[in-house]
């Protein structure tokens, strides 16, 4: 959180762990008030300030214990924070998709990966699953098409929490600009029947925008592939006893030479 303690908001979305939960950080911690040419301002949500939300206290705690000014009570911490003047970049929170320059050719890109996407649905359950396994430079989805400027960018205002699966779904209300263009030429390339609103989107892939701050899936990988490379080694012998061992078996392997 030293980005927006520090106000050092140019560089932001850089960082992986932002890039990452941005949109979580929208919906829970922060609210925009404005936008300007090069940027965004925010306060913090009142709710931030009294949320048991596990992650929340987290953040919340981070937060006041990063206050430069130690001295002060918790409650002058707060007003601090709640006073302070913050900047955030413009693609923070994905209030629209953020095509730099209006890319010629950007949109109809991301149509076309958007459509690829929906062409790995489930045809029994309408889920399109992804990870990082069906991503690569020979596959129809590549790693620069999950970038902030591109289906990353979707995350919170064209794609959205569907909270009964846990899963993105196609928003269809009060879209922004640039997202009311992209789901324009969806609705263009697959025809006024197709029934956007039965399709979910399991998308369990490293740095892309979450709405939740732990993400199973990658916590579970994580923790499996540490078990599976650990060891427990439950018949140790003492130190003692190792000295003794390590001398033995290295006498059978090197017979004949002089052990200490």
């Amino acid at each position: 959180m030293n980005f927006i303690l520090e106000d050092n908001y140019v560089n932001m979305m850089a960082n992986n762990l932002i890039a990452a939960y941005h949109v979580y950080l929208k919906e829970n911690v922060i609210e925009i008030s404005d936008t300007d040419e090069s940027y965004t301002t925010f306060k913090f949500r009142e709710s931030f300030f009294t949320s048991d939300d596990y992650f929340i206290k987290i953040i919340r705690d981070v937060m006041l214990n990063s206050v430069t000014a130690k001295q002060l009570s918790v409650s002058k911490k707060i007003s601090l924070l709640k006073t302070k003047p913050n900047k955030l970049p413009k693609q923070f929170g994905n209030l629209d998709i953020f095509i730099a320059d209006n890319k010629d050719g950007e949109i109809e890109h991301i149509c076309k990966q958007l459509l690829n996407l929906l062409d790995l649905a489930d045809h029994s359950t309408y889920v399109v699953y992804l990870d990082d396994s069906k991503i690569g430079s020979c596959k129809d989805i590549k790693h620069s098409d999950m970038k902030p400027s591109r289906i990353g960018g979707l995350v919170g205002n064209l794609l959205i929490l569907d909270t009964a699966t846990n899963m993105l779904k196609i928003n269809n209300e009060n879209l922004p600009i640039t997202a009311r263009k992209i789901l324009k030429e969806l609705k263009k390339a697959k025809g006024r029947n197709f029934d956007f609103s039965k399709y979910r989107f399991d998308i369990d892939v490293r740095n892309f925008p979450k709405f939740s701050m732990m993400h199973r899936a990658h916590d579970v990988k994580f923790v499996k592939t540490y078990l599976d490379k650990l060891t427990f080694y439950c018949h140790q012998a003492q130190d003692t006893d190792l000295n003794r061992l390590v001398k033995y078996e290295l006498k059978d392997l090197y017979t004949g030479r002089r052990l200490l």
